[in-house]
């Protein structure tokens, strides 16, 4: 992806800390905690990247993403369709 895109997480970082964006994708800085350790964990199934259905409903993980007219690119967790 071109170096003027913005990842997708960024803006989640952004809209609810201002400063944890900046310390996340500009300085990179980051430190785990027992809560993002965690949810690391949790997150092998979505990582896996399986599909699936279940009642009718198909589920895709671990979904790449990206728009050129917004200029941001990412990966949804689980996309159901």
């Amino acid at each position: 992806m071109e170096e003027d895109f913005v990842p997708i997480s960024a803006l989640q970082h952004m809209l609810y800390c201002p400063r944890q964006c900046a310390l996340i994708h500009l300085d990179r800085q980051w430190a785990d905690n027992a809560l993002t350790a965690e949810g690391h964990l949790l997150h092998a199934k979505v990582d896996g990247g399986q599909r699936g259905t279940r009642s009718g409903v198909e589920t895709w993980r671990s979904v790449p993403m990206s728009s050129k007219s917004l200029r941001v690119f990412g990966v949804a967790d689980v996309v159901e369709l």
